[in-house]
């Protein structure tokens, strides 16, 4: 006789977004992020504007040459800063998961912690991590934090 239980696990591994999906996610929250920054840096060089002209114009060209790492290293740090505190507030949706219906869950099917959420979302600044959802099942992201995307 087939012995039958019920696993938390089993029902969010069975209810996995797809990878389409993800995709979509993935480029509506880039799209938000992006207006997000860009309004950002827009106010903030306003503000140096109004402040002194040539430290205005040093903000201005430091997006070229050697600072731009810098920059690459502070709008990571915003994106990751951005996303957990979407995913906190709305219990593991962002944006794009409203628009796709998705939502992250742990594999145990709780809402994750916000130190889940900021590991998550820091965990996308390691090299080749994205390519991982297009070879893996789960992304590294989703594997590194025990979180799952599942369709709603």
């Amino acid at each position: 006789m087939k012995q039958l239980f019920y696993s938390p696990f089993e029902t969010v591994e069975q209810s996995l977004a797809s990878k389409w999906a993800r995709f979509w996610n993935f480029i509506i929250d880039s799209l938000f992020f992006l207006i997000f920054y860009f309004v950002i840096v827009v106010i903030f060089s306003i503000v140096l504007s109004f402040t002194d002209e040539q430290t205005a114009d040093t903000f201005a060209n430091s997006f070229e040459g050697k600072y731009e790492f810098l920059h690459r290293l502070i709008a990571t740090l915003v994106y990751a800063l951005f996303m957990t505190f979407q995913e906190t507030l709305t219990k593991g949706r962002s944006l794009g998961k409203w628009i796709t219906k998705t939502k992250v869950l742990t594999e145990d099917g709780e809402t994750p912690s916000t130190l889940s959420f900021l590991k998550r979302n820091f965990s996308r600044c390691v090299p080749f991590e994205l390519f991982s959802a297009v070879f893996d099942l789960i992304p590294w992201h989703d594997q590194w934090t025990n979180t799952r995307v599942i369709k709603l």
